[in-house]
């Protein structure tokens, strides 16, 4: 059992470790960006022989991780840290969240003071590239074909997430959507990744349950998004290509390309977009090629 700030998060059951008897592993909640700096409070249970067992709180955070592998590590693991760490920071200043206690402070413990970033034109100095832009894809080959890809956006509120959308193709003669039609819909997609040093395409599938319908005035029959919020940072570069079919695989919408850079992009041109919300992006992007270069070379 996890508690942040007092709340219990999440209830997760755990393995034991492989290479050891003595050992079990849990996975501990997801920490929103923002948050890099908070403390997290886990309880264990557990029952053998039909007793019960309740551990003492133990508390962690990223923080402790960071002091317990820094001096171990190798420079490039380093640098992932301080990505990391200044992407925290980033997201306090964006979302206004404890920003008296930024998380790349804890940087200057391991002589890393000199490279703590928190504002735009910081990150600016290190030529942060990009500028990739969403293809268009409207490829209706089939009559059955009825939902039209409309867009993509970005969610940054809790965690970095991609966003498709689709809507009917003739308001006029179609029938509106509603979550009951969700059920028998899924998002097939795919995208590039490296492993093991191999560029290969992972698949993606979104079950219905995980879609949404956002209901809007403009949008008489409703609208279909996907939400990916699964990519890993490494691949934030990537584009996911897919799109929407029904329960048995059949297409049933045009083709849609998204990705975070390319959201990025758009965002990073928009000069009435808030400083701290290119910041935030900046340090995003150099945090995803630093956790590519650390995990695609492990």
């Amino acid at each position: 059992m996890y508690k942040q700030g007092g709340v219990v998060t999440s209830i997760v059951e755990g393995t034991w470790l492989k290479s050891s008897d003595s050992r079990y592993d849990f996975s501990g909640p997801a920490i929103a960006a923002k948050e890099m700096n908070d403390v997290i409070e886990a309880t264990y249970y557990t029952i053998i022989n039909g007793i019960k067992y309740k551990s003492q709180i133990d508390t962690y955070n990223l923080i402790n991780y960071y002091k317990g592998n820094t001096v171990k590590s190798t420079p490039i693991l380093q640098d992932l840290f301080v990505a990391i760490f200044n992407y925290g920071s980033a997201a306090q200043l964006y979302f206004n969240y404890n920003t008296e206690n930024l998380v790349n402070e804890h940087l200057s413990h391991y002589g890393h003071e000199d490279r703590r970033m928190s504002t735009k034109a910081e990150f600016e100095t290190l030529n942060i590239p990009y500028g990739a832009t969403r293809d268009e894809m409207q490829d209706i080959t089939d009559e059955g074909v009825y939902l039209q890809y409309s867009g993509a956006a970005a969610a940054v509120e809790q965690e970095i997430s991609l966003i498709s959308r689709y809507y009917y193709v003739d308001p006029a003669n179609g029938e509106k959507l509603t979550e009951e039609h969700l059920k028998d819909m899924q998002f097939i997609g795919s995208y590039k990744t490296v492993k093991n040093g191999e560029t290969v395409i992972e698949n993606i599938v979104v079950p219905g349950s995980q879609l949404k319908i956002n209901v809007h005035k403009s949008y008489p029959l409703n609208r279909v998004e996907v939400n990916f919020n699964m990519i890993a940072a490494k691949d934030l570069r990537s584009k996911i290509t897919g799109y929407l079919a029904d329960a048995d695989g059949n297409r049933i919408s045009e083709t849609s390309s998204a990705c975070f850079e390319c959201y990025a992009t758009t965002q990073l041109t928009n000069t009435s977009a808030k400083d701290t919300l290119h910041a935030l992006l900046l340090s995003a992007l150099e945090y995803s090629d630093w956790a590519a270069e650390y995990l695609n070379n492990r």
